[in-house]
């Protein structure tokens, strides 16, 4: 039965793993039958071993050439598929999809680059799996925000509409694509304003609540007197905009010393919301609109010069996006990509953070989302789990490297060759497929531009 056959998986893994043999164990339900596929190098010992060892009733055995795995050419690689009878009736069409059912280095899809050492071979992923969600981690130079701006090219050209919040200011000058259009939120040149108070008539009070509360780091009291001052803002028919907000909250009564000391804490921590550059960023009349197909929108977000007004900046229009598409329904196709550069100032390790709830809802109305940064231990662990496609550029710290460990199939010689891999080369897992591949990802799209 169904439990007995995982069961079974679980014991040839470890007998696998104990003998060094590299493997790739998948089920499938499958015409009536449940398939259990292991997967090992074309090499006679490793073959003799699971068809002497692997006691279990077989209908049927067939090889056929798998995708290219980290380590082992794709000469060297066969399939060998065990079926094991069904036992129960259940009808179930999958129990786990096997992802060897897809050949990734098909050319179908975006593609991400050549397997090396040889190139012979492409690595393609679907575009369907974007709404997945993708990371792309690696140290200072190996070539991350290359890879990102390629995939935002190639993205585009399918149509979809691609828009990258740029930490640092430097897509700009990578990106060379005849519909780009660059947002400059806190300078006066192009900005994109975005009120950061909720919609009256959309009931997201307590999500603007919390992304001040986490940027702000205000306090429960605090976040409590923010809440009931947005809320009366809105019942009084009044426009909600910071100054309205505000002034409820400095004609508040407050019955304690320390209510009032709070109240007067809070005005002091939204004053940032008010001051310098937030005019162009922060409005009552915002120009946040749907982006044309095929666009590349860059929001330089060097311009602004508080860390934590970024921040805030950031959480709010990933908010705004968001509600925007989950207003136009659910959608098997991708509507949007959004590209967080550096995206453990955005995102943070918490893992109640608001950004990283959003995250696992988004992907059912088209969103999908690529999530950068140089350090994958300073990102929670459900943003990790919520991106299927992993693009792994070199790494150095003995955190992060664990980290990718422990959220990868890779096994641990594997993650030992990441700190030797060269600026641009890259190692990639991809969604239903634990095998990883060793690639020189593609940049022609950024020289074509």
């Amino acid at each position: 039965d169904v439990e007995r056959s995982r069961g079974l998986g679980d014991v040839y893994k470890r007998q696998l793993k104990n003998r060094g043999i590299p493997y790739n164990v998948t089920f499938e339900r499958k015409n009536g039958n449940l398939q259990m596929y292991i997967e090992v190098p074309n090499d006679k010992k490793y073959v003799e071993f699971i068809e002497n060892v692997v006691p279990m009733v077989t209908s049927s055995i067939s090889l056929r050439k798998a995708p290219t795995p980290l380590n082992i050419k794709s000469e060297d690689v066969e399939l060998i598929k065990k079926v094991i009878k069904k036992e129960d009736e259940t009808d179930l069409t999958k129990i786990i999809s096997a992802g060897m059912d897809y050949d990734y280095t098909v050319k179908n899809g975006i593609l991400l680059g050549r397997l090396i050492p040889n190139g012979d071979e492409e690595l393609y992923i679907r575009i369907e799996e974007l709404t997945r969600h993708m990371a792309i981690f690696g140290a200072t130079g190996s070539g991350k925000t290359t890879t990102a701006s390629s995939l935002s090219c190639k993205i585009a050209k399918l149509g979809i509409p691609v828009i990258i919040l740029d930490w640092h200011n430097e897509y700009d000058h990578i990106i060379h694509y005849e519909h780009k259009r660059v947002y400059t939120p806190g300078a006066d040149k192009n900005p994109l304003i975005i009120n950061p108070f909720p919609d009256p008539d959309y009931n997201d009070i307590s999500e603007t609540v919390s992304i001040l509360e986490e940027s702000l780091n205000l306090t429960q009291p605090q976040a409590f007197y923010l809440e009931d001052a947005i809320r009366k803002a809105i019942e009084s028919g009044g426009v909600l905009t910071i100054e309205n907000v505000r002034r409820f909250l400095e004609y508040r009564f407050d019955d304690s010393y320390a209510g009032r000391e709070a109240r007067i804490a809070l005005l002091r921590k939204l004053s940032i919301l008010t001051i310098g550059a937030t005019k162009c960023m922060f409005d009552v009349n915002e120009t946040l609109k749907p982006f044309e197909p095929g666009s590349i929108n860059i929001v330089e977000l060097g311009h602004i010069k508080s860390l934590q007004l970024r921040r805030i900046y950031s959480l709010i229009l990933l908010k705004k996006l968001f509600r925007m598409y989950e207003r136009m329904g659910i959608s098997n196709n991708v509507r949007i990509v959004i590209v967080i550069d550096e995206a453990q100032n955005v995102l943070g390790m918490s893992e109640d953070n608001v950004a990283a709830k959003m995250l696992s809802e988004v992907r059912k109305y088209g969103v999908g989302m690529i999530v950068i940064s140089q350090s994958p231990s300073s990102i929670s662990t459900q943003v990790l789990k919520n991106c299927g496609t992993k693009i792994i550029h070199s790494l150095r710290s003995n955190i992060d490297l664990k980290v990718i460990e422990d959220s990868t199939s890779l096994e641990k010689s594997q993650v030992k060759m990441i700190p030797y891999l060269k600026r641009g080369e890259a190692v990639v897992i991809l969604p239903d497929n634990p095998i990883p591949y060793f690639i020189k990802v593609d940049v022609k799209s950024l020289k074509l531009m």
